[in-house]
């Protein structure tokens, strides 16, 4: 073999070591960089980074389950207890089961109770909502519907506050219902309305 035929040889063999280089470079480069080698902690070790990261969503908690603890949980799991018990408020609480509970089973004045609270609900819930939702619909396109619509909206408006020193002023012994009915003859319909109830 002739020397020049060697050279070409080699040449190509130099050549083909340059492509195949080249591709294991594009190859490489595909793959994106190399990994690198992690420096965290090792498995089971936990770093005060980690740990404040984990335990910042519960600090974080902690005021508002103070609070509700404190605020709603604890007096409901006492008064609980309570009913459970005999007890005056100042000396030491007797336990008595179910007692209470029965005794107020068979108490006539829960049936008066429980119905003031249906009438009551009725009052103040489903009359005003489906009274108001009626007047709205029926209103909606009428030139100065806004005024039938008033009297629905000022009770939302106006604080539960004034409300009850507008009721007070109207209903105490010498209140505005008492003197309405003495012009009108009516003296034996006054009384004191907020301490002996009409029925």
């Amino acid at each position: 073999m002739s020397d020049g035929y060697k050279g070409v040889l080699e040449a190509r063999r130099k050549q083909e070591g340059k492509h195949e280089s080249m591709s294991q470079l594009t190859k490489r480069t595909a793959a994106g960089p190399p990994a690198r080698v992690s420096a965290a902690a090792p498995q089971g070790h936990v770093t005060l980074a980690s740990w404040c990261r984990r335990i910042a969503p519960y600090l974080f908690l902690l005021p508002a389950i103070v609070l509700v603890g404190g605020w709603l949980l604890w007096p409901f799991a006492r008064t609980a207890y309570l009913s459970s018990t005999e007890y005056d408020g100042l000396g030491e609480a007797t336990f008595v089961s179910v007692d209470n509970y029965t005794r107020l089973m068979r108490d006539p004045v829960l049936i008066d109770s429980l119905t003031n609270t249906l009438f009551w609900v009725i009052g103040t819930l489903l009359l005003p909502v489906g009274i108001g939702l009626l007047i709205a619909v029926l209103t909606f396109d009428l030139t100065g519907g806004a005024l039938y619509r008033l009297p629905f909206l000022i009770p939302y408006a106006i604080s539960g506050t004034a409300v009850g020193v507008m009721w007070e002023f109207m209903l105490r012994s010498n209140g505005a219902l008492n003197s309405v009915l003495q012009p009108l003859g009516l003296e034996e319909l006054e009384r004191s309305w907020l301490v002996r109830p009409p029925v």
